[in-house]
C-alpha cells in the first residue's frame, strides 16, 4: 500500500517496472511540493497499474475540508508531467467542485455524461499543462441529486479507460450517500485522504464506508502535518 505526508521522502518503486521506466527516463518539471507527490505516484503503480493498463484512482475523504481536491489535483498534474499521458482529472465533488471553479468547466461536465445527455469528449477541457484534461461536474444542482445505476457509471469508466491512461477523481466526502457509491465499487484504486488530527474513529468509518461499497484502498494520504506519516495509520488501512 502506498502512503503519503509532506516531509518524508520514501524509497521509490522497485527497479524495472514500467511505470518507474517511465518516470525516470526524462527531465520533469520541478513544482512546489512534487518531490512528495512523485513518491506517491510511484508507490501507487505498483497497487495499480497492472500490465501497463490504463486506470481509474477515486480520492476520498470521511468529510470535507480534507484536502482531496488539492491531492487529486497534485496527482494528475504530476502524472501528466511524467508523461503518464493522456491523463484526466474528474470533478465529482459536488460539495465544493473546486476543480470546475478553478478551470471553468461551464455547466457540461460529468453530471451530462452520467444522464446521457453528452459524450465524455464532449465535455472534457484542455489545461495548459500537456497531456492533462479536466472533466468538470457539469450542473451542480443535477450532480448532487443524480442516483446512478450500476451500468451507466461502469459504462462512464469503461470510457474513460479507452481515452485516458490515468484518471483521477476527486469524490465528494462519503459520510453519506452520493455520487461516491456509485464509483467506489469500480474503480481500480481508491486513495483516502485525512487531515492531521483526525480521530480513529473517523478513519474507521472512513475505511469500513470504502470496504463495504466494494472499494479497494490502495494509499493513504495525511495532510496539514510535515511529520512522518504514523505508522499505525499505514496499518489500520
Amino acid at each position: 500500500m502506498s502512503n503519503s505526508n509532506t516531509d518524508q521522502v520514501p524509497e521509490v518503486g522497485a527497479k524495472g517496472d514500467r511505470m518507474s521506466e517511465t518516470i525516470r527516463a526524462f527531465e520533469v518539471p520541478l513544482r512546489k511540493g512534487s518531490k512528495y507527490t512523485d513518491v506517491l505516484l510511484q508507490r501507487l503503480q505498483a497497487e495499480v497499474f497492472k500490465l501497463n493498463a490504463p486506470a481509474v484512482i477515486g480520492v476520498a475523504s470521511i468529510d470535507p475540508g480534507e484536502g482531496v481536491t488539492t491531492t487529486a489535483l497534485n496527482l494528475a498534474i504530476r502524472a501528466a508531467d511524467h508523461r503518464i499521458s493522456p491523463t484526466l482529472v474528474v470533478d465529482a465533488n459536488f460539495q465544493n467542485h473546486r476543480i470546475s471553479r478553478v478551470y471553468r468547466t461551464g455547466n457540461k461536465g460529468l453530471s451530462d455524461c452520467l444522464t446521457g445527455q453528452s459524450t465524455l469528449a464532449s465535455c472534457t477541457r484542455p489545461t495548459k499543462i500537456e497531456n492533462l484534461s479536466v472533466l468538470g461536474l457539469g450542473q451542480r444542482k443535477t450532480a448532487r441529486q443524480l442516483v446512478i445505476a450500476t451500468q451507466p457509471t461502469i459504462e462512464f469508466l469503461d470510457d474513460l479507460r479507452e481515452a485516458y491512461r490515468l484518471s483521477i477523481i476527486d469524490l465528494p466526502p462519503i459520510n453519506e450517500p452520493s455520487l461516491a457509491d456509485a464509483f467506489l465499487p469500480h474503480l481500480d484504486g481508491v486513495l483516502v485522504v485525512a487531515r492531521y488530527g483526525t480521530r480513529r474513529e473517523k478513519l474507521q468509518a472512513l475505511r469500513d464506508r470504502v470496504h463495504v461499497s466494494g472499494g479497494k484502498i490502495v494509499g493513504a494520504v495525511m495532510t496539514g502535518t510535515e511529520s512522518k506519516l504514523p505508522g499505525w495509520l499505514n496499518r489500520f488501512f
